[in-house]
């Protein structure tokens, strides 16, 4: 998935105002979580970084870092770790990018260095592909109770997300993000 294709889903995501004021939510807060669908274009653009493909052209082109799917958020800018791009974070964990394979993955923050708790999909543009059904999903999971308790459907969920990202070693990651 390319970066234009990323962004138009992710803001095709984006749940409606009157839902989430229908929650209770004060309106910043509402703001706050309406933003986490958008991606801004940098004011000035961020040359030679060397994260390739299409991670590389979204944060040489775009922040990422209001980008918020489940425990998931983009960092602003891409960082050298070991063999790794750090590209955002999964709680307290880092989403890197490996230099050599490409396939991206959540590295332990505290734990063994190097140490892999998921792998996320075998590439950058899988990750976007695979993230975007898991970002629609979250989004109205928040202000639809039914669709939230659906077993069926965030089982559908997964899948969408494992075809995407890749095959079967990546489906841990999604059942953890969509909660399954």
């Amino acid at each position: 998935m390319n970066i234009s294709e990323f962004k138009k889903g992710l803001e095709g995501c984006v749940p409606d105002i009157a839902d989430l004021a229908k929650l209770g939510l004060l309106p910043d807060d509402v703001d706050q979580f309406r933003r986490s669908f958008f991606i801004l274009e940098r004011e000035e653009r961020l040359n030679d970084l060397g994260l390739p493909g299409q991670l590389g052209e979204l944060f040489e082109r775009y922040d990422p870092s209001n980008v918020e799917i489940g425990m998931l958020r983009f960092g602003l800018e891409p960082q050298k770790k070991n063999s790794n791009w750090v590209i955002g974070k999964v709680e307290a964990d880092l989403l890197v990018v490996d230099m050599v394979s490409g396939e991206v993955g959540v590295e332990g923050f505290t734990a063994v260095p190097k140490h892999m708790l998921w792998r996320c999909a075998k590439n950058g543009e899988s990750l976007l592909a695979a993230l975007l059904p898991a970002a629609c999903f979250l989004g109205r999971c928040l202000h639809d109770e039914e669709l939230a308790g659906d077993e069926h459907r965030r089982k559908s969920c997964v899948e969408a997300c494992v075809i995407e990202a890749g095959g079967e070693l990546y489906r841990p990651f999604y059942q953890m993000l969509i909660g399954f």
